[in-house]
């Protein structure tokens, strides 16, 4: 099977689209979840 240029950006783009989709329908618990990892690596 040989993948192009254009399924490699489409892959990343749907890729992408699902990151900022997921983010954005659950802010709080992403803002939360990054604050708490931020913090860890402050600790560490």
């Amino acid at each position: 099977m040989k993948f192009t240029k254009r399924d490699l950006a489409f892959f990343l783009l749907g890729f992408a689209t699902l990151f900022i989709i997921e983010t954005l329908m659950d802010w709080e618990g992403s803002k939360a979840t990054f604050k708490q990892g931020f913090e860890n690596t402050q600790t560490e």
